[in-house]
């Protein structure tokens, strides 16, 4: 039996941007994973000149493969130049902020063996610093299951078939970041294959949610790409509506329209509280654009 019978390749993806700490100790904890077949992709997605010098120097001498997008083309699009480049049966997304456990390839990959109607797995994600689970229901943690079917998996680490996104295409990059994973798993649900989460397999966030929650950047395309995601896979208007009065205007940890500007102005965030509006405006003009082309 070869190599990749026993092991089938998987490629790691891992897009950096002026993280290059960060993205140091993601690639370590997967060196250090008790999977041996797989292929490291860096994709830096125009980081400051300083700061990808620094980490090609650091990953010179490693089994890493780095390559430049050339200019910020966002989450999506720089994991997509990562996907193009790699050759595994499995694809495997990570936030340069995550670490993973010794075993979490080698049990996502088994997982993915043994269900073949399963195109996309989604680890339990927790924060790094405090432990908590990070965007799941707690109440997860009480299904004493191997894996369970989900709408969507958190984008900060998933294993993807390489058939799926030969079937459903790669992701959406009109999204640039934010909800694009929503949208992956939609379409791979469309072609036939389940979207799970892996209930006993653990990866660990970095994520700074305070410096987070507030970036311009984060409020206008997060709340943009709600209504990008409507136009796409929310067929009726009574179903866009319901779908966008869930995350929009009512939300969920102070993100409704009624709170979050208000906390955003609180902070001393202006530019946030600007974004946040014309990440809405943006985004009714994208979706009755797209409404009015389908």
């Amino acid at each position: 039996m070869g190599h990749s019978d026993r092991e089938p390749k998987v490629s790691v993806i891992i897009l950096n941007y002026n993280r290059p700490e960060y993205t140091l100790d993601c690639v370590h904890s997967v060196l250090k994973s008790d999977y041996t077949n797989i292929e490291i992709v860096v994709v830096d997605n125009c980081s400051e000149s300083s700061k990808f010098v620094f980490l090609q120097k650091k990953l010179a001498m490693l089994p890493v493969t780095i390559i430049q997008t050339g200019s910020n083309v966002g989450y999506s699009g720089g994991n997509n130049v990562g996907m193009l480049r790699s050759t595994g049966r499995y694809i495997l997304i990570l936030n340069d902020d995550v670490i993973i456990d010794k075993d979490s390839i080698r049990r996502l990959v088994d997982i993915a063996e043994k269900h073949s109607e399963v195109g996309i797995i989604g680890p339990l994600t927790y924060t790094y610093d405090s432990g908590n689970l990070w965007f799941y229901s707690p109440n997860l943690l009480q299904v004493d299951r191997e894996i369970m079917d989900v709408s969507i998996v958190v984008g900060a680490a998933f294993l993807v078939r390489r058939e799926a996104i030969e079937k459903t295409g790669l992701l959406d990059e009109n999204y640039f970041m934010y909800h694009e994973e929503w949208d992956l798993c939609v379409r791979a649900r469309a072609a036939g294959y389940r979207t799970v989460c892996a209930l006993k397999i653990r990866v660990w966030h970095k994520v700074q949610e305070k410096n987070t929650y507030y970036a311009p950047h984060y409020a206008y395309f997060f709340n943009r790409n709600f209504f990008l995601f409507a136009a796409k896979h929310c067929k009726t208007t009574r179903k866009a509506t319901s779908f966008l009065f869930k995350h929009i205007i009512w939300g969920d940890n102070n993100s409704s329209l009624f709170l979050y500007p208000l906390w955003a102005l609180r902070n001393g965030n202006m530019k946030t509280f600007k974004a946040y509006f014309a990440g809405i405006a943006n985004g009714l003009v994208l979706f009755f654009r797209l409404r009015l082309q389908s």
